[in-house]
């Protein structure tokens, strides 16, 4: 027994020179940090062929650079898995994980630490935090596996694990994103994030933890970021706090994480019913002559060591951000789990001009270096969230568009690096910001389509986000485009089409309509006003009283061409007309798939423009076409749909390549029609039903 104890205290010290620096240690070096956004969390989807679907490019080492030379010491590397991985298998394409490998490895050689998490993807995780049965809208219901959740998280975090497991502690592992933040929206509020869904989400966390552990090495110490329940500050501190999953390595190499948005300042871009967009932050900042926008509320916070409440009377203004940092430093940072700030950003507003417009960005300098003054007071280490957008409307900060390279938004880096320590760097884009706002001369958005090679048919969304707007007085809505789209079909293929297809997403369960312009009625690459009406034969709302969201789809094989918009107006029955959109002073919407670029141009408008459509005002003794109605079964698609006159048709069934796999002629009569076709395939595909002038069509999944 006397020789025992000399080995035991051996292997005790083989241990620890294994161990990694704490997380409390690495903290201390992590400085502040940037998000690459809108990049390697993009999910793989039959629209979406790779990564850059969103509009950014791979990240270069010019780019990793660039970051460094600004002064952050960590990047947050958001990063899709799921859709990477064999879904039968839970294995991770290798190629996939060379390619993350390849952007982590630049950021360490550069010497900044990488925080490496598995973000959102489809929401196979983090829409997931329920076991069995949950609403997802007043009436409905959905089912979730969590044990196949927790599989899978076992599954991948082990290959990933043991992917990086050579780094030092340079590189950290981030379990999730925003685990449950898509919860449905009842009549009552959010679905309740309850304690039952946070013993779950712990266990989410754990499977990880334990599976990063037990490929050894470095990982059996290595620094994990376990994230709040939406990672909300409210949740952080009533849930999480109590709740911190255990870790085989013993105390110490946990991090916490919250995001922060405070989103009547930092996102919301209209005002609403329940509430006012806070422009101007900080009282230095505050404008004398637009009072209803200066962020001068707060919320209160109370707690003790073990119970933290937040009170959700007020918030956004600067005595919030002073006071939820603390509480969740108590809770925290003092009780050995050093916190991340995963997302924070506040948008600017392009809508004001002149002063307001200076006083409003002034104040976003003022709250990005309140942000991090008090990160780096007390132990957090903020990860600003960048998007690579480069419009009057963005949040990015460091360039990577278009070939550009350097700092975008010196005023706000600025801002970060004082509350470092460091110099001032020479830059300012705020003068320039301000005197542009002055301008009216007229712009229109520019839509740049670049499509690729793909199976299946691929889409370009640009969207407006318009938080619950009331159409109920409008008839009907106006476009005024240059559509100047080409279709090139993949070889061999000498069928190919282009729908142009404006939708609108209404109601707290977002429910979807959309109306499509075909290429029969596409003025092609001239300017025109596409006049959509507001009812059954036109864009059929399913909720006037309140949109979420209006946009425009493009959907086709192989595209490549630009969208040109210059105004979109809701229409009046008494024939006035309110802006939805003009486009002077930004882009204003957001925009994905295979839309490469979305930039102001200054548009040539021809005196008159042709009209395509009309408010479509029905006759009860008129008989006028409705829309297709599909139902789709194993081997046979079934249309039905009305027609106002008698006439020959033909109906044809594409898949996603644009080739005719199935289609039949038929003689149409007055009233409603149905015609069936047989479908051998599975997957994507496009139907196409016309008879005499009428044309219908419709995306369909074979069966």
């Amino acid at each position: 027994m006397k020789n025992l104890i000399p080995l035991m205290a051996a292997t005790a010290l083989a241990a620890q020179a294994w161990a990694l620096p704490n997380a409390a240690t690495i903290q201390q070096s992590m400085g502040f940090g940037i998000n690459i956004g809108n990049t390697m969390e993009v999910p793989i989807t039959s629209s979406c062929a790779d990564m850059t679907c969103w509009g950014n490019p791979f990240p270069t080492e010019q780019y990793i650079q660039d970051i460094a030379q600004a002064g952050f010491k960590s990047v947050r590397i958001p990063t899709a898995w799921y859709t990477h991985a064999d879904p039968t298998t839970g294995t991770i394409n290798e190629g996939w994980l060379d390619s993350v490998y390849t952007v982590v490895k630049m950021v360490v050689d550069n010497g900044m630490y990488a925080f490496l998490n598995s973000h959102w993807d489809t929401g196979w995780l983090e829409d997931n935090v329920f076991a069995g049965s949950h609403a997802t809208g007043e009436s409905t219901t959905a089912t979730t596996d969590s044990a196949l959740v927790n599989k899978l998280q076992g599954q991948f975090w082990t290959q990933i694990a043991n992917k990086f497991k050579n780094f030092d502690e340079h590189v950290l592992f981030g379990s999730a994103n925003e685990p449950g933040v898509n919860d449905a929206w009842l009549k009552s509020g959010q679905v309740a994030f309850t304690q039952e869904r946070m013993n779950l989400l712990k266990r989410y966390h754990e499977t990880m933890i334990n599976a990063v552990r037990a490929t050894g090495g470095n990982n059996a110490t290595r620094t994990i970021v376990v994230q709040a329940p939406r990672t909300d500050e409210a949740l952080m501190l009533s849930l999480l706090a109590g709740n911190m999953p255990s870790d085989p390595a013993g105390a110490g190499y946990l991090m916490a994480e919250f995001h922060f948005y405070p989103y009547q300042f930092s996102l919301m871009t209209a005002d609403d019913s329940w509430g006012n967009c806070f422009y101007y932050w900080g009282e230095e900042n505050y404008s004398t002559t637009d009072i209803a926008h200066n962020a001068n509320r707060q919320k209160v916070i109370s707690g003790s060591d073990t119970t933290y409440v937040l009170n959700e009377k007020q918030y956004a203004g600067p005595a919030y951000t002073d006071s939820v940092f603390a509480a969740i430093k108590s809770a925290f940072v003092d009780k050995g789990y050093p916190v991340v700030i995963g997302e924070y950003a506040a948008i600017k507003r392009p809508q004001l001009t002149g002063d307001n417009l200076r006083k409003h960005l002034l104040s976003r300098v003022s709250w990005y270096k309140r942000v991090n003054e008090l990160s780096n007071q007390y132990g957090f280490v903020p990860f600003a969230w960048d998007t690579g957008a480069e419009g009057d409307a963005d949040n990015s900060i460091i360039l990577r568009q278009k070939g550009h390279s350097g700092i975008y938004d010196y005023n706000v880096l600025n801002a970060m690096r004082s509350a470092y320590g460091l110099d001032t760097l020479a830059g300012d884009i705020i003068d320039s910001l301000v005197t542009a706002s002055l301008d009216v001369t007229n712009r229109a958005v520019q839509l740049s389509y670049t499509g690729v090679r793909t199976d299946s048919s691929e889409t370009g969304t640009f969207r407006l986000n318009l938080n619950g707007k009331n159409w109920s007085n409008y008839i009907g809505l106006s476009i005024l485009a240059k559509i100047d789209l080409d279709n090139a079909p993949l070889d061999g293929v000498s069928y190919g089409w282009v729908t142009v297809s404006p939708f609108a997403m209404t109601g707290t369960t977002w429910t979807w309509s959309d109306y499509n312009i075909t290429s029969d009625d596409i003025v092609d690459g001239s300017w025109a006003n596409y006049v959509i009406s507001l009812n059954e034969d036109g864009l059929d709302l399913a909720s006037k009283n309140s949109v979420m969201a209006f946009g425009i789809n493009v959907y086709g094989t192989q595209l490549s061409g630009t969208v040109t918009i210059d105004n979109i107006l809701l229409i009046k029955a008494d024939g006035s007309v309110d802006t939805l959109a003009n486009f002077n002073k930004s882009v204003t919407g957001e925009s994905e798939g295979i839309i490469t670029n979305a930039e102001l141009v200054t548009p040539v408008i021809p005196a008159t423009v042709p009209t395509v459509g009309k408010l479509g005002i029905r006759k009860a003794s008129v008989a006028v076409a409705s829309k297709m109605n599909v139902n789709v079964q194993p081997g046979l698609v079934t249309a039905m749909f009305t027609a106002t006159s008698a006439a020959q048709g033909k109906a044809m069934l594409l898949n996603g390549l644009g080739q005719v796999v199935s289609q039949k002629s038929f003689a149409g009569k007055a009233g409603v029609n149905s015609v069936q076709l047989n479908a051998g395939s599975r997957g994507p595909a496009f139907l196409i039903v016309e008879q005499g002038n009428q044309k219908y069509t419709a995306r369909i999944n074979l069966k």
